[in-house]
């Protein structure tokens, strides 16, 4: 199994409605594209400031590194993250480990 967590940092100004639109899009992404076993949206509760800025991330769960590697280039993360992910947001971090 894959965990696929991305960090990032929203840009000053983005609304809780446009947030929600993030989080939609990508829940969306779970129910079309094959191998993603669940996605979760977490908040930074750290108060050692070391977070550079990503107050926000998710987790995706994937069946293996093959349905990662299928999602990340299939059109419709290419289309989500163009178009729902990157208007929002300044700073990306991705990590990805087996589990």
């Amino acid at each position: 199994m894959i965990e696929h967590r991305v960090y990032f940092k929203l840009k000053s100004g983005t609304d809780a409605e446009q947030l929600q639109d993030l989080y939609s899009s990508i829940l969306d992404l779970k129910d079309s594209i094959y191998g993603i076993i669940s996605v979760d949206f977490k908040k930074n509760i750290s108060k050692e400031g070391k977070d550079r800025g990503c107050n926000d991330f998710f987790i995706m769960f994937f069946k293996n590194a093959r349905f990662l590697e299928d999602y990340l280039g299939n059109p419709m993360h290419k289309r989500v993250a163009l178009e729902h992910f990157r208007p929002y947001v300044d700073e990306v971090l991705v990590f990805d480990n087996e589990l």
